[in-house]
């Protein structure tokens, strides 16, 4: 994905549990070029990585999906409308050292990405 999005910052939700993830896209990356000519949206792999990255600037850990127990895109990211994503996270380190994630990712004010599952080195 090289220069697709650059994670800006990682802070305490300070409405709820948890962390919000600021990200920034790179509106004239080439991958909107191909997904999809003239309608161009962020690919849900992006969406996925996205959460990831996040969780693991949070945890200090380089991190992969091992389980997605429930994913839902509930509305596209065209880099034409805006080039900001919120992801807020919740977290929970398991005893084998699993992370536990729900998340919600935001996109001009409506929700875009949800994600519930695990993560493991």
């Amino acid at each position: 994905m090289n220069d697709l999005y650059e994670l800006h910052k990682v802070d305490v939700d300070a409405e709820s549990p948890g962390h919000i993830a600021i990200f920034g896209l790179n509106a004239a990356h080439d991958i909107f070029g191909g997904h999809f000519p003239g309608s161009p949206i962020l690919p849900g792999v992006c969406h996925m990585q996205m959460v990831v990255d996040a969780v693991s600037a949070i945890t200090g850990r380089d991190l992969r999906v091992h389980e997605g127990t429930d994913l839902k895109f509930t509305a596209v990211v065209d880099p034409r409308q805006g080039t900001e994503l919120e992801v807020k996270v919740q977290t929970e380190t398991l005893e084998d050292g699993t992370v536990k994630v729900i998340s919600s990712t935001w996109f001009n004010g409506d929700v875009c990405f949800k994600f519930k599952g695990l993560l493991k080195e």
